[in-house]
């Protein structure tokens, strides 16, 4: 589970926007490694600076697929 900081002290985030913990952002990079094999030619989140960073981690670590840009927030699904 990629966790950010509220999640951390078992707070409701809603549209709130808290940064990923360090355990975040391992799980976000392993996620990406299982991923890996998977060729995006998109990838979509929603507008918070969260979600947008998880995908960017997730990204990284496939080398098949690095769109430019990298993230498009859809605002739609916030």
């Amino acid at each position: 589970m990629v966790k950010t900081f509220l999640n951390k002290y078992n707070r409701i985030q809603g549209n709130c926007d808290s940064p990923l913990t360090q355990q975040g952002i391992i799980a976000a990079k392993r996620t990406g490694r299982r991923l890996s094999h998977i060729h995006f030619t998109q990838a979509y989140t929603s507008d918070t600076m969260r979600t947008i960073n998880t995908g960017k981690l997730i990204l990284q670590e496939n080398k098949k697929s690095l769109p430019k840009p990298p993230i498009e927030a859809n605002e739609s699904a916030a």
